[in-house]
């Protein structure tokens, strides 16, 4: 006799997976397990357990042995986490390092990360384990060598036009901005062509760029927002006080830049509404605090005036990835009420488990139209591997339960399973 969980797992691994927000290059997909440890996910971790990572584990000066061998103390110390799940999933099942990771094995960890890795094909191995078959990275990810793949479509970073001084992600069109709010003018007369003397300037460069990028491989559009900032209109004669304050203060005007960034996005979300895109925004988080550190943060009414942006602007497909888990229960609300609004299931402080496992609510909540169930937000293929398995184990234990709980039947128990993994991502980026 065969579990609930045990048919249900057979059937979801057969599911084709879509990732829709990867930061995997088409030209270098994969790496060693020192640049794994480099992620800034598991980063933050180290680092609260007391590594100066910064000297060791991210020195090049030092050999690949001796940086991770700086890592292995504090590794063990944060054993219990998700993190460290997700990389025991990479050791064992990528590496087949199925041992206590310590001083003495460290060694060998390496050996088998770089003898994988280096190997042909190992890239499109991992993602066959997983059934991934399509990803949406950031078009900044591109090959530079004709080695376009037909499994990868590309988003527009507008992480710069959003938050010039916090801003990451910025190639390929603001590399050379990275966190200089005082060229914010410049960046946009760069990308729009001509030179910004009126707001009317201003809205038809930022037009004629987003129009500019917008089709054939590049389906939709990404931005991180800081918990504190809210869309809302400008006037062209306060948008031109704007820039000619800019100007004469070379761009350190606080004041200046908060209106001119607050009439570039709503002249963002004009545009994407005229273009019927989708937006995909990670909310929830207050940024670059405390030596750079991330924490969860909402605000109270968040959500309530997102919800009206979105009622404003029908014709953009607003996504959100929601690192709050306080704001939970709001944003299902909202995306029950509110057609334009979807959700992702995680993001950054709440992919983990017991977060991801707030789809059983999820789906009590919102239609499953309306929900996405996975993407990695990863930067190698081993990564997205150790991300996808604490996804999926959390989707077939919340799934198995609505089983068992005589909610669903199995056949739509499934049916869910390849909405929120395949369909919905499929309908909403348009791939």
């Amino acid at each position: 006799m065969h579990t609930v969980k045990e048919d249900l797992t057979r059937e979801i691994l057969k599911i084709g997976i879509v990732d829709p927000h990867t930061h995997l290059r088409e030209d270098d997909m994969t790496s060693h397990v020192v640049d794994i440890l480099s992620y800034h996910w598991i980063l933050s971790e180290l680092n609260s357990v007391g590594m100066d990572y910064e000297h060791t584990l991210m020195n090049p000066a030092l050999s690949l042995e001796d940086r991770l061998n700086a890592a292995v103390p504090y590794l063990a110390r944060m054993r219990n986490t998700a993190t460290y799940r997700c990389l025991l999933n990479i050791f064992r099942d990528l590496y087949g390092f199925d041992e206590p990771l310590t001083l003495q094995s460290s060694r060998k960890l390496l050996d088998l990360s770089l003898a994988k890795t280096g190997g042909p094909g190992w890239a499109d191995s991992v993602f066959q384990r997983a059934n991934l078959v399509q990803f949406g990275t950031s078009a900044g990810n591109a090959s530079k060598l004709g080695h376009e793949r037909k499994d990868f479509v590309l988003m527009a970073d507008l992480h710069y036009l959003f938050w010039p001084a916090g801003s990451t992600d910025n190639t390929p069109w603001f590399r050379e901005y990275q966190l200089d709010e005082t060229r914010y003018l410049e960046a946009i007369e760069k990308v729009g062509g001509k030179e910004i003397a009126s707001a009317a300037d201003l809205r038809g460069c930022v037009e004629t760029f987003l129009h500019g990028v917008y089709g054939g491989r590049l389906k939709y559009f990404n931005a991180f927002l800081p918990i504190e900032f809210r869309f809302a209109p400008v006037s062209d004669g306060a948008a031109e006080r704007a820039i000619a304050e800019f100007r004469k203060t070379s761009g350190k005007s606080r004041e200046a830049v908060d209106t001119l960034r607050q009439f570039v996005t709503w002249t963002v979300l004009q545009s994407l509404n005229d273009m019927r895109a989708t937006l995909q925004l990670a909310v929830g988080a207050e940024y670059f605090i405390c030596g750079g550190r991330s924490v969860s943060r909402f605000e109270s009414t968040w959500v309530s005036d997102m919800v009206k942006v979105c009622y404003q602007f029908p014709g953009v497909k607003f996504d959100f990835m929601n690192a709050s888990y306080a704001m939970n229960h709001e944003m299902e609300v909202a995306a029950k009420m509110i057609r334009n609004y979807y959700i992702q299931n995680m993001w950054w402080h709440t992919y983990v488990p017991s977060c991801i496992e707030t789809l059983y609510e999820k789906l009590e909540v919102v239609p499953v139209v309306k929900l996405g169930g996975f993407y990695c937000d990863a930067y190698y293929c081993e990564l997205t591997y150790g991300k996808y398995r604490m996804v999926i184990e959390s989707v077939i234990d919340v799934l198995a339960r609505k089983v068992e709980n005589g909610v669903y039947t199995e056949e739509y128990a499934l049916e869910v399973a390849e909405r929120i993994l395949c369909s919905n991502q499929k309908e909403l980026y348009g791939l």
